[in-house]
């Protein structure tokens, strides 16, 4: 009888998550001893790992061939990774999401595309496509008021890269340079996420001025972009 290869790969997958389990342990030691340093570099690798074996169990789950598994999975995402997608009052495009993870480890792009683009594939669903050119895409960092200032991520890790590429399919004309100009800025909130703008170069300025004075909570997030500012698509 041919060995069934999912049993393969669960064994195969089971051994990964021991291996993590046993550095999360010495990463708890290690935080709770106040040796910081190590710890931190070890969280970031654990949950790179994480997320690299999540992107494998769902491979994993889709090759069983089970009826549905693919709507099953992304039921199953969207519920344990919100996304909130739409548009500000002033009809800026709007992206709320977890935090990214401070890592360069190029492997975790397909883990925050597993996320973005079924909500993003979704929002759009039955709507025209918008396309902004000459625009400013926002990269807005907000971190939970609790945590060290060790939390806060670089700017140029390869979850940004994921990010800009789901929202420029959906919303620009063209992410290059003579379309596109990127901002990143970081702030404080009730708790961390990462909040991704799309706006009018023009309306630049204006971003700015109302993010000194944006809630903690951020813009609210509505469905419709207003009429009056469906101009600027």
């Amino acid at each position: 009888m041919a060995k069934n290869p999912v049993i393969t790969d669960i064994k195969q997958l089971l051994t990964q998550l021991h291996m993590c389990q046993d550095k999360l342990e010495q990463t708890l030691v290690d935080y709770t001893t106040g040796n910081t340093d190590p710890a931190n570099r070890r969280l970031e690798m654990v949950i790179a790992s994480l997320n690299n074996h999540a992107v494998f169990g769902r491979t994993l789950a889709i090759s069983t061939g089970h009826p549905n598994v693919e709507e099953n999975l992304e039921k199953i995402i969207e519920a344990t990774h919100p996304v909130e997608i739409g548009f500000t009052g002033n009809g800026w495009f709007l992206l709320r999401l977890e935090p990214l993870a401070k890592t360069k480890d190029t492997a975790n792009k397909a883990y925050i595309r597993s996320i973005i683009y079924p909500a993003m594939r979704n929002f759009f669903s039955g709507k025209n496509f918008m396309r902004y050119d000459n625009c400013v895409l926002i990269f807005r960092h907000v971190y939970s008021r609790d945590r060290p200032v060790t939390y806060y991520r670089d700017y140029d890790n390869v979850e940004t890269k994921s990010v800009t590429d789901a929202v420029a399919f959906f919303t620009m004309v063209d992410d290059s340079p003579n379309h596109c100009s990127v901002y990143h800025c970081c702030a404080t909130g009730n708790k961390s996420c990462t909040e991704v703008y799309v706006l009018p170069k023009e309306d630049f300025s204006e971003w700015l001025r109302l993010e000194n004075e944006m809630p903690a909570e951020g813009f609210p997030v509505i469905q419709q972009i207003p009429e009056d500012r469906q101009k600027n698509i």
